[in-house]
């Protein structure tokens, strides 16, 4: 009998586990979406500075970040892993290359009084990536993920009439 017990305890103890680390998600995703409305004020303000200074300064500070960020967590069998592999270090050089021209757009696009235009940018990349993933990868959605697809597109079509114009 103290068997069950033990393993109702255990999946007692797991099932707390799961919903904070659930709560903790959310309270990340809020963090992470509160930030993401903000940073078009903070970057209004920065108007004086030209973009691709902000960006040069993103890429340094976030250098500095994430070398603290290994150095601390320990990951340095990582990073000689990786240093190892030429071919994953072009795929990390060329996903910064990437993130960087996406940064310059937006801070571009928000100093020049475009802010909607840079959102539905955001918005509407997803939505590119759903249909090739469906015509290119010949992916499957389910009946709930078109119906998201569907109101993510009509959010966008209903902005973008709203502003006149497309983005």
């Amino acid at each position: 009998m103290p068997r069950p017990r033990l393993t109702f305890r255990l999946a007692r103890r797991h099932a707390r586990r799961v919903v904070s680390q659930r709560r903790l998600g959310i309270i990340y995703a809020l963090i992470a979406y509160a930030s993401w409305g903000v940073l078009p004020l903070y970057l209004k303000a920065l108007h004086a500075v030209p973009p691709p200074q902000i960006v040069a300064h993103r890429i340094v500070w976030a250098t500095f970040f994430m070398i603290a960020v290994v150095a601390l967590g320990r990951k340095r069998d990582f990073i000689a892993q990786v240093l190892q592999r030429p071919r994953v270090i072009l795929t990390f050089v060329a996903s910064a290359f990437a993130l960087s021209i996406n940064w310059l757009v937006y801070v571009w696009g928000v100093s020049q009084g475009r802010v909607v235009d840079v959102s539905l940018g955001y918005f509407i990349n997803p939505l590119f990536s759903v249909v090739l993933a469906v015509l290119v990868l010949k992916e499957r959605l389910r009946a709930a993920q078109w119906a998201a697809v569907g109101l993510a597109f009509l959010g966008v079509l209903w902005l973008g009439l709203l502003e006149g114009q497309l983005p």
